[in-house]
């Protein structure tokens, strides 16, 4: 065989290694599920701030005026609704008289009392947000009340629903946004009791986002309601900031995490001060990829739930902005099962899981559920802007069962789910196995050893361009070096690398999975292209500086100044990498002219 021969096997065998080698490094350096803030101790909360004698004793001076009535339909049936107005008043705070708006519905002729549900919107949003579901909850003969949060909608603009008053520490507890947002859907509940349709032993709040945070507080903190159902809502707020999350985008861009203001959200109003004081049924439902709340804070707020009844509905490739299937029926099925209307509740699965290790790690998970659903799996692996895969599970004399394999090391995760046809109903928590796969490291030994071997029958001789060589490969390696340190900053809450940005916020932009797998490939791509034209790396270096200034410019431009971002250590070292090449391949073309 020729030397070009030779050439051309060794660029293919380094390709393979630089390839594996790269992804060694990338997943055990990135791994979920990944706290970047520990759990808070108790101690570091202060809650008993809260006299809510006052939210239900108070006068409403309510006002409400009936809109129009509404045919409704689903599944052929046919059913009018009745639609109100509603205003009362939440507190005189500041000199100013809080009055918040409501959107009411109800089913016409209605017979005796029966159960009413809250709704709470999210971060500067309103009640037009829940409209559909006001309209199939009151289908299904609930009164519905969907509020304007001070500062939003039709309520009183004051105060208002903006990042400086979430961190206004002025007042302690009572400075801050939260508490008044809070406040009023206290009131909102007393508002529901005062109607004569409703049952106030039947009362359920349920929010999305803020009002999930809402959600979870009123829940601990108000006897008077009876079931709560968080939307895309989790606590350790410190985490979430840390994290990156859009979460960010409710903290001034010049606060700091350690402000006393941004303190005090977290020692007044974390949903993890809180969730171990619910003792209510909750249903939770949430999203892996939400862009707010992360995955382990999730899981987290899940498992510290203090309630018995508790279900968890985690929505597989899922974000925080859109409803999920079967969200809306699960919720409906929650409702009517506590408020005595049904007699299945949701399915209420248990799982058990067995960890077989070989060449490759194998997981055998084994489930049962309550009630006639199909079970199915969601499994990833922990590697920065992996997706979630979903699969069947196998059923065979009442057991549930999949096995999943990993020749990958690092962290695999999986959950099973619980579906009626395409609706899913109710999931686990998320389990967490550590695998080390022997076989995973072999492609790399073989590879290293065809390398060596391969290398000795090309005999590589040098010559003056090897300056060039050098300029382009130093280029190459501090691009890739630029890769794995942070591209960008959030004050001095966050500093993310591409992989946490391609792993918080891929889906959103539709480029998980292939946009990870493309840089790994680049990466030894341009190593090749480095070795046979030197000016590879020169135009790799470029595109990793140039990668790095724009995504800075774009998510300043997305987000337009809400989130502050600038400039990390991986974005100046992708800088350095391309003035290396210039510098050593201008160092190579004057001592070669010199010497000519």
């Amino acid at each position: 065989m020729n030397k070009n021969k030779f050439k051309v096997i060794f660029l293919i065998f380094l390709f393979g290694f630089t390839y594996m080698v790269n992804m060694s490094v990338n997943t055990l350096l990135f791994q979920l599920p990944k706290r970047y803030a520990p759990i808070p101790s108790p101690d570091t909360f202060e809650t008993d701030f809260w006299n809510i004698t006052k939210a239900e004793i108070d006068p409403l001076n309510a006002n409400i005026t009936k809109i129009e009535e509404k045919n409704i339909t689903y599944n052929g049936v046919n059913r009018k609704i009745i639609i109100k107005h509603a205003e009362f008043l939440s507190e005189i705070y500041g000199g100013v008289k809080v009055k918040i708006y409501g959107l009411l519905m109800q089913p016409s002729n209605i017979t005796g009392k029966i159960p009413a549900v809250l709704l709470l919107h999210g971060y500067q949003g309103s009640h037009k947000s829940f409209i559909e579901i006001m309209e199939y909850f009151a289908f299904h003969n609930y009164i519905v009340l969907a509020t304007d949060a001070p500062g939003c909608g039709y309520s009183t603009k004051f105060p208002e629903c903006i990042p400086q008053n979430i961190v206004n520490g002025t007042q302690e507890p009572q400075g801050a946004y939260f508490y008044h947002a809070i406040w009023a859907a206290l009131r909102a509940i007393t508002f529901l009791r005062s109607l004569p349709e409703v049952d106030t032993t039947r009362i359920a709040v349920s929010g999305a986002s803020m009002g999930g945070i809402e959600t979870f507080i009123i829940a601990a903190i108000d006897p008077r309601v009876s079931i709560a159902i968080p939307i895309v809502a989790a606590g350790n707020y410190e985490n979430l900031i840390k994290a990156g999350t859009f979460a960010n985008g409710l903290m001034p861009p010049n606060v700091s995490i350690n402000d006393q203001g941004a303190r005090n959200v977290m020692k007044y109003f974390d949903v993890i001060a809180y969730v171990p004081k619910i003792k209510i049924p909750i249903l939770m439902l949430a999203s892996t990829n939400d862009e707010f709340f992360t995955l382990e804070s999730i899981n987290d707020t899940f498992n510290m739930i203090g309630s018995s009844d508790k279900i968890l509905n985690l929505a597989p490739n899922w974000g925080h902005f859109k409803e999920y299937k079967g969200w809306i029926e699960s919720s409906l099925s929650w409702l009517n099962y506590h408020f005595n209307r049904s007699d299945e509740s949701l399915p209420k699965i248990t799982c058990e899981y067995e960890v077989r290790k070989g060449l490759s790690t194998k997981v055998v998970v084994k489930a049962s559920v309550s009630g006639d659903y199909d079970l199915f799996l969601a499994y990833r692996h922990g590697s920065l802007g992996e997706t979630w895969k979903v699969v069947s599970m196998e059923l065979k004399n009442g057991i549930w069962t999949k096995i999943i394999s990993s020749n990958i090391p690092g962290n695999l995760m999986f959950y099973v789910i619980a579906r009626k046809g395409d609706l899913q109903f109710s999931t686990t928590p998320v389990y967490v196995v550590k695998t080390i796969p022997p076989i995973y490291f072999v492609p790399i030994v073989l590879f290293f050893a065809a390398l060596l071997i391969v290398y000795m029958n090309i005999k590589p001789s040098f010559s003056r361009r090897c300056l060039n060589y050098v300029a382009g490969l130093v280029a190459w390696l501090l691009a890739v070096l630029s890769l794995y340190m942070p591209w960008i900053a959030i004050g001095d809450r966050s500093s993310l690398t591409i992989w946490e940005l391609i792993e918080r916020f891929g889906l959103t932009f539709a480029i998980s999975p292939w946009i990870r797998y493309t840089i790994l490939i680049v990466i030894p791509l341009f190593l090749i292209l480095t070795l046979i034209r030197p000016i590879f790396g020169f135009i790799f270096s470029i595109l990793c500086s140039s990668a790095s200034i724009m995504l800075v410019f774009f998510i300043n431009s997305v987000t337009r100044g809400v989130i502050a971002v600038s400039f990390d250590i991986g974005c100046l070292i992708a800088t350095i990498s391309t003035l290396t090449y210039i510098v050593i391949w201008y160092f190579a073309k004057t001592r070669g002219a010199s010497k000519d």
